[in-house]
């Protein structure tokens, strides 16, 4: 069986090469900016009748900064890693396809947010 846990924990040591403050769901009060939260949305299996042998695990990213060119400069980054992605693991092997990039503007934290969506396989 593929480990969600496992899988979800490279995932962020990626995003950790572009931002080190990374969090789930939600930032604590009064992180520096500039930060990274991640969602889990969905986890797709494709079973043989011994065990799962690929897990399809969607999420949402999104880098949090002060500005929208610093935004882009992070973003840039990100894309740039996940494209290359190399998580160094013996038992499975990663593959990450990039679904969607939007921008948005937190008008009450007077905040620009990045989103990423991207799709993480994990296969044996």
């Amino acid at each position: 069986m593929i480990s969600i846990k496992t899988s979800t924990m490279e995932f962020v040591s990626l995003l950790t090469k572009v931002v080190t403050n990374v969090f789930p769901q939600a930032a604590v009060a009064g992180t520096k900016i500039p930060f990274i939260i991640y969602r889990r949305n969905t986890i797709s299996n494709l079973n043989s009748k011994d065990s799962i042998y690929q897990s399809d695990i969607a999420f949402d990213i999104d880098i949090v900064t002060e500005s929208y060119m610093d935004g882009l400069e992070y973003l840039d980054s990100l894309l740039d890693k996940l494209q290359r992605v190399s998580i160094d693991n013996p038992t499975y092997n990663y593959h990450i396809t990039i679904d969607s990039v939007a921008d948005m503007f937190d008008e009450q934290q007077e905040l620009f947010i990045q989103r990423v969506g991207c799709t993480l396989q994990v296969s044996r």
